[in-house]
């Protein structure tokens, strides 16, 4: 159950970044028939911000509970 749970977790976040950066890069960029080296390079760089980020609020989350664990003990 938990690991179906992470799945979906894992799903929604991939939709949420990829409509986002979708927004972000092709939405508002200029109208052709496909995806050029600035789209593909603005689709890249605005995933791997969302990335670093949610790594970053990952280990925050897991600071603060080890902290919070200890100071219970």
């Amino acid at each position: 159950m938990a690991e179906e749970q992470q799945r979906a977790a894992f799903q929604q976040q991939i939709h949420q970044f990829t409509d986002v950066c979708w927004e972000k890069c092709i939405v508002n960029s200029k109208v052709k028939a496909g995806l050029d080296r600035y789209d593909e390079a603005c689709m890249t760089n605005c995933v791997d911000r969302f990335v670093d980020a949610s790594r970053v609020i990952v280990n925050v989350f897991n600071q603060v509970a080890q902290e919070r664990r200890q100071q219970q003990q």
